[in-house]
């Protein structure tokens, strides 16, 4: 490192040449001891004009040499990983609701089970829905009847502008590509066409963790082995979400 001491020698008073005269003889940490130099003496001034108590002049070479090696050292300290962001629910615009759908398998795996929930853009519930289907379907059937039954029972509460949101890709991927072939063509179908009442709607993928409420209506389903609907109510045990929802 080129001695900025030695670099102030000979220089105009300045200021720009003088940083250019230590940029071209010096490396770049000729530079950031400069300007650590340059504060210790600005932090000196002014503790001698408003706290009385500077110290001599001497000593802005030490606490710029001090502050150049606890910054090295701060810089020397590992990177930790950040954890990936949370995927919580988000409430729909203002004059929107939004439909959350999802499944779980019943206790004797004999039936599938899905779950619904309609709300607001203040996350108001307004209609939540737990069906047992009349058989075990495999997962991405029971996702798709799950969606269609959202979009119908928004047809119900007669809302005109709707968010339908899944955890299942694949089948959201289906529905907005208007793929009507093979297994789930007839569903994807009927999802379409039932769609059609609405002013304005679309199906969004979002990840498990923003589906909670969906996901615990349809173990409601599960475990009393009955289909429901409530209209801007809902069962108890899903209670402790919608609240945790609500104040994100």
């Amino acid at each position: 490192m080129v001695d900025l001491r030695n670099n102030v020698i000979g220089m105009t008073n300045d200021d720009g040449i003088w940083c250019e005269n230590i940029i071209a003889k010096g490396s770049p940490n000729d530079l950031e001891l400069f300007f650590a130099v340059a504060w210790s003496i600005w932090w000196n001034r002014n503790q001698a004009i408003h706290e009385d108590s500077g110290s001599p002049p001497f000593q802005a070479w030490d606490m710029a040499s001090k502050i150049m090696a606890e910054f090295k050292a701060a810089c020397s300290y590992p990177i930790l990983p950040q954890a990936p962001p949370l995927s919580i629910w988000k409430a729909p615009p203002l004059g929107f609701f939004k439909v959350n759908t999802d499944v779980a398998a019943s206790n004797d795996e004999r039936n599938s089970c899905i779950g619904v929930v309609i709300r607001g853009c203040k996350g108001e519930i307004l209609a939540t829905s737990s069906k047992v289907l009349p058989v075990s379907f495999t997962a991405e059937i029971s996702e798709a009847i799950a969606v269609l039954e959202g979009v119908l029972l928004a047809a119900k509460m007669e809302v005109t502008h709707v968010i339908f949101e899944s955890d299942a890709l694949s089948i959201i991927q289906a529905i907005n590509d208007g793929v009507f072939v093979g297994e789930l063509g007839h569903i994807i179908q009927n999802i379409w066409e039932a769609s059609f009442v609405f002013s304005w709607c679309s199906f969004c993928h979002l990840k498990r963790e923003g589906n909670r409420v969906a996901h615990e209506l349809a173990r409601v389903a599960r475990i009393t082995d009955v289909s429901q609907v409530w209209e801007r109510t809902f069962p108890s045990p899903v209670e402790h979400i919608v609240i945790e929802e609500l104040c994100l």
